[in-house]
């Protein structure tokens, strides 16, 4: 299948399509978070959550958001870094708000509001921090990652991955490494069978995980996100998507600000007492979940777009003093 380069409302076609992917992983996120930190995260069947055993149908949602960013590349420039900081420490503040709102315990000091003026510092989002020194390396791995041949690109790969075993900090290096390689040495097999990679992997690790969370037996490394029951479905659903053709307009518009519903939702503060107030709310409906958490992810994308022009008219000011 020949993909075109059609323009549409500025995005290209092509394009349209990984931004409905990036709206879909940012709803599994959220949707990750409710039945993690909400009502599931506490009905404890011996020392295991039951949301394990849906973990492996939505774990894969980090890996192709960063895989996203590895195969198209990032562009490195400050004035949209700061402007991701800046947002970073307003979405702060206002998860600072949220929690004064649900959280009838929590008590507004000046010594909160302050670490929240510095959340990269803090690490209120694990993601963000590591995110933002991805951006800053992006340039030199993009780099590298031309310089090099496809023997010396392979075995970079191989090494970052082996290196997870005792270094679980690399994941974001390597799956952003790994969209580089694919993307300068495509998988023709994997491209063409993408759809079909995915469903077997997936429905093969939630069967595997579901019979030895039955025995009791939790595998750590299966579960985390360098595991290949990760991997292989987040590069696969990229092609899956990658394939696809879409129009509509309004997919760019809201994919621009899902990361918003990360930012807000996930802060450390309120993220508790938010996915259990959704938990509650539905009674535990999965399906039900999952719906919040579209709406959600809607709902932070339209907040983030005010925040932008908030700070562009901010920014169109002060240039003109």
């Amino acid at each position: 299948m020949t993909l075109k380069s059609k323009e549409i409302g500025g995005v290209k076609e092509r394009e349209q399509s990984i931004e409905l992917l990036r709206i879909l992983l940012m709803s599994l996120v959220v949707f990750g978070h409710l039945i993690g930190h909400g009502g599931f995260s506490t009905a404890n069947l011996g020392d295991l959550s039951p949301s394990a055993y849906l973990y492996p149908l939505y774990f894969y949602h980090v890996d192709a958001f960063v895989f996203i960013s590895g195969y198209f590349g990032i562009k490195l420039k400050w004035k949209k870094f700061a402007m991701l900081v800046i947002k970073m420490v307003i979405y702060s503040l206002l998860a600072i708000g949220l929690a004064s709102l649900i959280m009838p315990d929590y008590k507004l000091s000046l010594s909160s509001i302050l670490k929240n003026l510095y959340p990269i510092s803090a690490c209120d989002w694990w993601f963000m921090s590591q995110y933002l020194y991805l951006m800053l390396l992006a340039p030199i791995l993009n780099y590298g990652m031309e310089a090099l041949d496809k023997k010396q690109a392979t075995v970079l790969v191989l090494v970052l991955y082996l290196s997870w075993f005792r270094c679980t900090s690399v994941l974001l290096l390597f799956i952003y490494v790994l969209g580089r390689y694919l993307r300068k040495y495509p998988c023709k097999m994997l491209e063409d069978n993408a759809g079909k990679v995915f469903i077997s992997i997936v429905m093969f690790f939630f069967v595997l995980n579901y019979y030895l969370m039955s025995k009791g037996v939790y595998v750590q490394k299966l579960h985390d996100y360098m595991s290949p029951f990760a991997v292989i479905p987040a590069v696969a659903i990229f092609y899956l998507f990658k394939r696809m053709h879409i129009t509509w307009k309004g997919i760019g518009v809201i994919a621009s600000g899902v990361l918003a519903a990360y930012l807000i939702t996930d802060h450390e503060l309120p993220r508790k007492a938010f996915c259990s107030l959704c938990f509650e709310t539905v009674e535990g409906n999965v399906i039900a979940l999952l719906g919040i958490a579209i709406g959600v992810v809607v709902i932070c994308s339209m907040i983030d777009l005010a925040v932008t022009r908030f700070l562009g008219l901010g920014a169109c000011i002060i240039s003109k003093r």
